[in-house]
């Protein structure tokens, strides 16, 4: 992954600011823009869902104990009734000119950090990257309170791998009935992995949750359709 590339966010609260390209052009006088992307969220919910995966690993977010005061509090200075989200890959020469263009952005729109937002090194680059461009993982945050499941984000957090196998039910919630047959599943889906490439290179076959790649429901079926031949 080249380290000359971002991500930047016009968070819903600012988009009348872009109704005439205004912060198309800002961007364009300073970085070289390889795409961009608007990302329909469905609801509050769904915005507190996507500021919880970017800013997961910020303490400010606040935890459980705490109801996630600090993403509760992000998402209700970043809210517009349309929620649109604005989504840029772009690359710079450099970090100072991306912090300068941020600046500028922010100044543009007088809403300080809940204008505007970008990445800052390879590795959250590619994580954002991820999630946005995931059409799987867009419909996950759109369509689930995963970040409020204490036991299941935990649970996460302790045993994920790069590849996880999750049941997902009707309400597309993720399921985890054992902890230890989770950490066994994970074992033979990476023992898998060596057949069933498609699997991980089909982006209607996962998506992703906090920087780890997770099996859609789609995925799934092909999945076990799969194993039969397989075994």
């Amino acid at each position: 992954m080249s380290d000359d590339l971002y991500m930047g966010f016009i968070w819903p609260s600012a988009h009348s600011f872009n109704k005439q390209g205004e912060i198309d052009k800002i961007i364009g006088n300073y970085v070289e823009v390889i795409s961009k992307k608007e990302i329909q969220l469905y609801s509050f919910q769904a915005l507190k869902n996507f500021i919880y995966q970017i800013y997961y690993k910020e303490p400010w977010i606040g935890s459980f104990s705490t109801h996630f005061c600090g993403v509760n509090g992000k998402a209700g200075f970043c809210y517009d009734e349309l929620l649109i989200l604005t989504a840029y890959v772009f690359k710079a020469s450099d970090l100072k000119i991306v912090n300068f263009m941020k600046d500028v952005i922010r100044n543009y729109c007088k809403m300080e950090k809940h204008s505007f937002h970008t990445t800052d090194n390879t590795l959250e680059f590619t994580y954002a990257y991820n999630l946005c461009m995931n059409d799987n993982s867009i419909l996950l945050i759109n369509t689930t309170q995963l970040f409020l499941f204490e036991d299941f984000s935990t649970q996460f957090q302790e045993y994920f791998a790069d590849v996880l196998m999750s049941k997902i039910n009707d309400e597309s919630k993720i399921v985890i009935n054992d902890v230890q047959k989770w950490q066994n599943e994970q074992l033979l889906f990476l023992e898998w992995n060596k057949n069933l490439d498609d699997i991980f290179t089909n982006e209607e076959y996962y998506g992703w949750y906090m920087g780890v790649k997770i099996i859609s429901k789609r995925g799934l079926t092909v999945l076990m359709d799969k194993m039969e031949q397989l075994y």
